[in-house]
């Protein structure tokens, strides 16, 4: 089980909804962020002595702080389910569902992905 805590100053692009239903982008705002993820890894096989499945899931919640230090709203969410499996000392690889959940203007977007990452540790 992992935590971590994480405090972001952050230059974001203002997104504004136009008339027709699309999305611009109207200057540059600065902003203060507090991000929290909890992870929990779940040993599934190991397979050589190096080699190993785990089950990760994990939530992120992002909260907006706007210029001060006092949370105004949830700015985002990220859930994930998936796999990772260690090939031995060098490459990992991570493969699972990504639910991503964004504030935007007054909007929320919303994404599932099935997202895929190799890793390479020298």
């Amino acid at each position: 089980m992992d935590h971590r805590f994480r405090f972001e100053e952050r230059f974001m692009d203002k997104i504004v909804k136009t008339e027709e239903d699309s999305y611009i982008i109207d200057g540059v705002k600065n902003r203060n962020r507090f991000r929290y993820k909890f992870q929990i890894l779940i040993p599934l096989k190991k397979f050589k002595t190096e080699q190993k499945l785990n089950i990760v899931l994990y939530d992120e919640a992002f909260l907006d702080l706007g210029n001060g230090l006092r949370p105004q709203e949830l700015d985002q969410n990220q859930m994930f389910i998936g796999f990772i499996f260690d090939t031995g000392k060098h490459i990992t690889i991570r493969s699972g569902y990504h639910d991503i959940y964004v504030k935007r203007a007054d909007d929320f977007i919303n994404n599932r992905v099935w997202e895929t990452t190799i890793t390479y540790k020298i």
